[in-house]
């Protein structure tokens, strides 16, 4: 899965892709400017298949992590939903991303967030989260999946295992005196990790 530079594709890409086609695109907020341009950029890319369409994929999952401009409608986060317990909004949400999605030609989405709110101390993640409760998540995460695929779109949930939280540690070393440095940690709950190891096993 490759991107592509801008709005429409440059001449270069359409040799390359002339005589390579990739087997998917994904598109960010540099590709997508209207609901017209979208489909012509999306017509274009599905035209580079020789047997298998290709994956158009883009990361819309509501709140901050929003793609498509106005008019598109800009969903809540999750955590929104999450507070709500309602399945049914879930998958109403699901299928409404799918409708909007699927009418400009994208046929992917990487959403919903299956990682739990295990820890505030998280930047990445935050309100991307539907709970932090993993029962809760799996709930109302599958909902939104089912929501996406019953509206045309193939749901893609993430992160797994789980995403990483900078955590500061120290390190002391004979030559230098002690530091302070950040590193990425994968938490070892199993709670936090429920959600994905559900989601392998559908």
């Amino acid at each position: 899965m490759i991107g592509v530079a801008g709005e429409e594709l440059t001449a270069e890409e359409k040799s390359l892709l002339k005589d390579y086609p990739f087997g998917g695109f994904i598109l960010f907020a540099h590709n997508v400017k209207e609901p017209q341009q979208i489909l012509a950029l999306c017509r274009s890319l599905w035209e580079t298949k020789r047997e298998l369409p290709p994956f158009i994929a883009i990361d819309e999952e509501g709140g901050r992590v929003h793609r498509l401009p106005q008019p598109f409608t800009h969903f809540p986060p999750a955590a929104a939903l999450g507070r709500t317990g309602n399945a049914d909004l879930a998958y109403r949400m699901g299928l409404a991303m799918a409708s909007e999605l699927k009418a400009v030609g994208i046929n992917l989405d990487f959403a919903p967030v299956f990682d739990v709110a295990s820890n505030p101390n998280n930047p990445v993640i935050g309100d991307r989260s539907l709970s932090g409760d993993p029962d809760e998540v799996i709930r109302l995460g599958w909902e939104t999946a089912r929501g996406l695929r019953e509206g045309g779109i193939i749901p893609c949930v993430k992160h797994f295992p789980v995403t990483a939280t900078p955590t500061p540690i120290r390190i002391s070393s004979c030559r230098s005196s002690t530091r302070t440095s950040t590193i990425s940690k994968r938490p070892s709950s199993r709670r936090s990790s429920t959600p994905a190891a559900n989601a392998s096993r559908r």
